[in-house]
């Protein structure tokens, strides 16, 4: 088996000369041209293929990277929308029907009123406080006194849910620790409207 391994490539020249020799001039010719165009052409150009790949494979394999050139972001050409800010708008009591004695200011409280306690006591939202108001310049009497469930019920019926404004005089609570305000709604003075319908009696 060994002896036939080795003994192969020597046998094969053997053979090739062999026919080689039995071929003819021409045949000759023939091979012999084929063979050099082999060695001549065929080779190198496989070569040459082989070095050329080998030395441009690094080359190409590497990823360039292409610098980020910035954007800049279209520039806005509409019109810019003005928000108009909120103004002070003085308020007078004088307008209300019995407003005379409010004092005029610059700005009022806005708030909601959400419980009614007598006929001049009010629970309202301020803000995020629920916080008692005791209305200014009036007394009516206390819901266990006569006439004071008539004057719970009329309070209720002019300010219960609704939301009201209110104006402060010259001090901020009373001996209790409720806010003390003149409230109006839209059209009305409760203060004075309370005491105008009887329900009330002016106090100082």
């Amino acid at each position: 088996m060994g002896g036939n391994s080795s003994n192969s490539m020597p046998e094969r020249v053997t053979r090739f000369r062999a026919w080689f020799g039995r071929l003819s001039s021409p045949g000759k010719l023939l091979v012999g041209t084929w063979l050099v165009t082999i060695f001549l052409c065929v080779i190198p150009y496989l070569t040459i293929t082989g070095l050329y790949r080998f030395f441009t494979i690094d080359k190409s394999s590497k990823v360039v990277a292409v610098p980020t050139v910035p954007i800049a972001p279209p520039k806005d050409t509409s019109t810019p929308t003005i928000t108009p800010t909120a103004t002070e708008v003085p308020f007078s009591g004088s307008e209300y029907e019995g407003g005379e004695c409010v004092p005029s200011v610059i700005s009022v409280e806005e708030v909601t009123v959400v419980d009614v306690i007598d006929g001049d006591t009010i629970v309202v939202e301020l803000g995020s406080e629920i916080t008692q108001l005791r209305y200014i310049g009036m007394d009516t009497p206390e819901k266990n006194q006569s006439f004071g469930d008539k004057a719970l019920t009329a309070n209720r019926s002019l300010v219960l849910g609704k939301t009201v404004y209110l104006v402060k005089d010259e001090s901020e609570l009373d001996s209790f620790g409720r806010l003390l305000r003149y409230v109006f709604t839209e059209n009305t003075f409760i203060n004075y409207q309370l005491v105008s319908l009887g329900y009330a009696k002016a106090a100082s």
